[in-house]
């Protein structure tokens, strides 16, 4: 799950062009908090099958969506 998390950081960074340290210590708190709900999403997902098959973009944001984060 950790693995995953960490993963899904990245990916929300990354999708926004965050590269720099500097830029993700800027983040204010809305987004740190869709940060985190998007990581903790990629974790869940990923926890709920057997083996490591994170999931697609698509399907973290309609996770997301359906509970509302």
């Amino acid at each position: 799950a950790g693995d995953a998390f960490e993963a899904g950081v990245l990916a929300w960074l990354a999708g926004r062009a965050i590269t720099a340290r500097e830029r993700v210590l800027a983040l204010p708190e809305p987004e740190l908090r869709a940060v985190l709900n998007f990581a903790s999403a990629v974790a869940a997902l990923n926890c709920a099958q057997a083996g490591a098959n994170p999931p697609r973009r698509s399907e973290v944001e309609q996770f997301i969506a359906k509970l509302a984060l």
